[in-house]
């Protein structure tokens, strides 16, 4: 199991799953929405059980840790927004390592565990908070590893948190969609070493 759906759109309650290369030392998971470079909003934080196992309850996010709509999605080269006065922000899912809280790593719902990227298709899961109801369909060139990709996104966002999926095609376009429609996702622990 891996979210609680509420049935309405695409909107969750709460996130459970194993996490996968988990270091030992790593068992406090924290979800969080991060707000500048000045603070951040703990959503929930749990210790995860001997077989990691992570239940994290995603409770609402004030408004002060909320972003316009328009600072995710107001630079695209086309886009079209059904209410511009939405307020957004995504989920980060982090591994705390010892009693000061510093961060040994993300977890992420991705299938980077079976990508042969040259022949297999990124996805990865997120998801996002919305104060209302929204709209968002458009198209922006991003930068990736690999060179310049176009970004299809196309979200009917609810009021709480909305589990959106992103999938970049061996071709290098990138599409983010409401829902999590793709079978073999798991949640991965990635390092910040190096990083």
């Amino acid at each position: 199991m891996n979210s609680t759906n509420t049935d309405q759109k695409n909107i969750v309650t709460s996130i459970e799953g194993a996490i996968y290369n988990l270091p030992d030392n790593s068992k406090i998971v924290k979800a969080y929405v991060p707000f500048d470079n000045f603070g951040y909003f703990i959503v929930d934080s749990v210790a995860v059980d001997s077989a990691n196992i992570m239940r994290l309850d995603l409770q609402p996010v004030p408004s002060d840790f909320l972003f316009n709509v328009n600072y995710y999605f107001g630079n695209f080269t086309y886009i079209e927004i059904s209410d511009t006065s939405a307020n957004v922000n995504f989920l980060s899912i982090a591994s705390i390592f010892d009693s000061s809280g510093n961060i040994s790593g993300e977890i992420i719902k991705d299938n980077s565990h079976q990508v042969n990227y040259n022949e297999t298709d990124f996805t990865c899961v997120q998801h996002l908070y919305c104060d209302r109801d929204v709209i968002i369909s458009g198209v922006n060139e991003v930068i990736t590893i690999s060179g310049t990709s176009l970004l299809r996104v196309s979200y009917d966002l609810g009021k709480g948190w909305n589990v959106v999926s992103s999938r970049q095609t061996n071709y290098g376009e990138i599409f983010s969609f409401s829902g999590e429609r793709i079978p073999g996702l798991r949640w991965n622990f990635e390092s910040n070493k190096g990083k």
